[in-house]
C-alpha cells in the first residue's frame, strides 16, 4: 500500500494506512457478479487481494485490512453495518450486508471507525461515539 511511516498503533498511523490502502487496493465486486465462490478465509483474501492484486467488496477489503491492524498491534473488531442506499428515503439495506472496523485506543473510550470497503467511503478513519 505504498507506506513507509511508522507503524505504531496509533490515531495517526491508522489514517495514513486508511488512505493509502484506498488509494491501493480497489473497490469491486467482479467476483460476485462473475459467481465466484466467495470464502472469507485469511489465506485466500490474502492471496486474492494482495498477491494476485485484485478487487474486493467490503468484507475482503475491510477482512485484509482488520489482518493488517492486527499484525501492528492494533485493538481491533470488525462489525457488522447496514448502508442506506441514496433515493429510498432513508431505507437501510438488510442486516449483515456491510462490514467495518472498530480500532480502540487507550482505556478513555477512544474509538475510530475504519472502512476501506466502500466504494463511495471516506479516506482516513471517523470519530466512533456510541449512542
Amino acid at each position: 500500500i505504498n507506506y513507509s511511516g511508522e507503524l505504531k498503533p496509533t490515531p495517526e498511523v491508522l489514517d495514513e494506512l486508511h488512505n493509502n490502502f484506498l488509494l491501493s487496493v480497489p473497490f469491486g465486486s467482479l467476483s460476485i457478479h462473475c459467481a465466484e465462490k466467495i470464502i472469507l478465509d485469511s489465506d485466500l483474501l490474502l492471496q486474492k487481494i494482495i498477491v494476485k492484486k485484485r478487487d474486493g467488496f467490503c468484507y475482503e477489503l475491510n477482512y485484509c485490512f482488520y489482518w493488517l491492524l492486527r499484525q501492528l498491534g492494533f485493538h481491533v473488531d470488525m462489525i457488522s453495518a447496514e448502508v442506506v442506499e441514496p433515493h429510498t428515503d432513508g431505507v437501510f439495506r438488510p442486516p449483515f450486508d456491510h462490514m467495518a472496523i472498530i480500532v480502540h485506543f487507550g482505556d478513555h473510550g477512544n474509538r475510530r471507525l475504519a472502512d476501506v470497503g466502500f466504494g463511495k467511503g471516506f479516506r482516513t478513519s471517523l470519530c466512533w461515539k456510541q449512542m
